[in-house]
């Protein structure tokens, strides 16, 4: 496990990083703005949450691990020639489940498709008509969807909703070699948040847990959460049951988690969401 002084040493010596040049709109003047506006239409808009991450992640976990995808993406494009802004992220989301932890930010669904949509419109009056809404945080995506579809029909802007997971879960379990389930919290984010932030993990405290098995059910194929690839939306499983002190608010065992598995899922995400982007917009 890594402890507080270990967590400040940074990055492992051995693991090769990428080296970013896209500046995101949150380091910019507007002068800077302003030039990039001239040379790109294209902006990444990261959809995030303010919630708890378990015993050992922060509550802003899901928006830099967004935002770290958007800027990784961005290089990748910028390599090719090709210039897409990294903008604002959008910090909160909605995740009732998570209001029994404390410090987490619930937005109502209806709020967070206003909010998209004002932040959509305030960039295409800068020239930010390309909007691509990355998402963050899994209970986001019905309000980006409805976003954008207001946006597009509307407004008359382009605008797509990105949903990276399915395809980082093709990959995910091979580098993490995992073999029970992991989610919300678990390695999986762990090992993101390590890679970039290990200053913000806090592993010496984090706790694992198994969620007891499920009662045998008929397989249908596409059957699973719209959030992994599948057909079938169900709203009250967005309500976990987690409380504290008796649930620690994760799926999975972080201590399974490294820095090296995190960069390989940022890679592999961002080469997804940056050839989905050059498809679409360039």
């Amino acid at each position: 496990m890594v402890g507080h002084a270990g967590r400040r040493e940074g990055r492992m010596k051995d693991i090769v990083y990428a080296v970013r040049g896209s500046k995101t709109m949150y380091e910019m003047t507007w002068a800077e703005v302003d030039e990039l506006r001239q040379k790109t239409k294209t902006v990444i808009v990261s959809v995030g949450s303010f919630e708890q991450h378990g015993t050992h992640l922060p509550m802003a976990a899901d928006t830099l691990q967004a935002l770290e995808i958007a800027k990784d993406a961005a290089d990748m494009l910028a390599e090719q020639g090709m210039m897409v802004a990294v903008g604002p992220a959008i910090p909160f989301g909605v995740n009732p489940g998570a209001m029994p932890f404390p410090g987490s930010v619930s937005l109502r669904p209806d709020t967070l498709k206003t909010l998209i949509v004002e932040v959509g419109l305030s960039l295409k009056a800068h020239g930010f008509s390309n909007v691509v809404l990355l998402m963050g945080h899994d209970e986001n995506i019905p309000a980006m969807m409805v976003a954008a579809q207001e946006l597009v029909h509307e407004h008359g802007m382009r605008v797509m909703c990105l949903n990276w997971l399915p395809y980082l879960k093709l990959h995910e379990k091979k580098v993490l070699d995992l073999k029970g389930a992991d989610g919300h919290g678990g390695a999986g984010e762990t090992a993101r948040m390590l890679a970039r932030f290990p200053e913000l993990v806090s592993l010496d405290v984090a706790l694992a847990y198994t969620p007891p098995p499920a009662p045998p059910r008929p397989e249908l194929p596409y059957a699973g959460p719209p959030l992994l690839g599948g057909g079938v939306y169900d709203p009250a499983k967005d309500l976990p049951g987690f409380a504290p002190p008796a649930h620690p608010g994760i799926v999975g065992d972080p201590r399974l988690a490294n820095a090296e598995a995190g960069e390989k899922a940022y890679r592999v995400t961002a080469e997804w969401v940056a050839e989905v982007i050059k498809r679409e917009f360039f």
